[in-house]
């Protein structure tokens, strides 16, 4: 039993989602145009993009909790569940369109 309550703890902290609001920017590689036009094009499209991806992160993040949620009747497939959760690719392009949409917002305030 004592495993059991181990496995479970281990997954809930190592394989859930992180919900947007908990991703950071991260601004190692952003790299934006200069021109204020291209900019505005550049930051509709970075608005389209983390708006897709913040639906996505936020409906994982939910099944999550569903998975968690029920886990106390079904633990072993609730253990397996989240083994299979956990996106890190779709949060570290999340992370970097942020710091591009906050660079590119600073950009735009000094064109006008």
């Amino acid at each position: 039993m004592k495993t059991i309550i181990c496995l479970t703890a281990l997954s809930l902290l190592t394989a859930c989602n992180t919900p947007p609001s908990r991703i950071t920017p991260d601004y190692s590689n952003v790299k934006v145009t200069s021109d204020c036009a291209r900019a505005e094009k550049e930051l509709r499209r970075v608005d389209a993009a983390l708006s897709t991806q913040r639906n996505q992160l936020e409906t994982d993040a939910n099944v999550d909790r569903g998975i968690v949620a029920g886990s106390i009747a079904l633990m072993p497939i609730a253990l397996v569940s989240l083994a299979f959760t956990g996106n890190k690719e779709l949060q570290a392009e999340y992370a970097r369109n942020l710091a591009k949409q906050e660079t590119l917002q600073d950009l735009l305030s000094t064109c006008n």
